[in-house]
């Protein structure tokens, strides 16, 4: 069994960002000698506030309030995902036999994993928490899947992410046939 945690350097940094365009969008909405106009004072400041305000919160509380917390568990049942914020009960878990495949695949940029799964709709509706039922609806809308995992959030490179889940796979159809 492989257990890959969270990377709180990783939030860290992007703790650190989110309170620096937080500070930008305060900038915009309090600064009187900027030549703004009020749509742009209401996008950029109004909108960088909530959104990284929202940010500043959800990384703060993995870098400085959660404990050292495991995001995937990948052994021969499957993989379990567990939410670095939320408390899903149960844990997303894919069996192997649910697993189709992986897809390097990127969204503005960033670039993740797709998990194609035999039955999306299944596993949309099996979501507890309506926030990840969402989430994997937009996942599935985005790129075909619920499932995408983003080496970015995990003590893991993306390429070494990728080829441990492949080979666990090809690890696990070996067994079928050989069954």
């Amino acid at each position: 069994m492989k257990e890959i945690y969270y990377s709180k350097t990783k939030y860290f940094f992007a703790f650190i960002g989110c309170v620096m365009f937080t500070l930008g969008g305060l900038w915009i909405v309090l600064s009187k000698d900027m030549d703004v106009s009020v749509i742009g004072k209401i996008v950029g400041g109004y909108g960088s506030l909530v959104f990284f305000g929202f940010g500043v919160l959800v990384t703060a509380y993995v870098c400085f309030i959660s404990p050292k917390k495991i995001g995937l568990q990948i052994d021969d049942k499957g993989i379990t995902i567990f939410s670095a914020v939320l408390k899903t009960k149960p844990p997303n878990i894919i069996d192997w036999k649910e697993i189709e495949g992986f897809e390097e695949t990127s969204v503005f940029g960033e670039k993740m994993i797709a998990v194609k799964v035999s039955n999306p709709k299944q596993h949309i509706e099996k979501q507890t928490n309506a926030l990840m039922r969402k989430a994997a609806q937009v996942n599935f809308d985005m790129i075909g899947t619920p499932y995408a995992l983003t080496a970015n959030t995990y003590k893991i490179s993306h390429k070494k992410l990728l080829s441990l889940l492949n080979e666990k796979l090809q690890n696990s159809k070996n067994k079928k046939t050989n069954a």
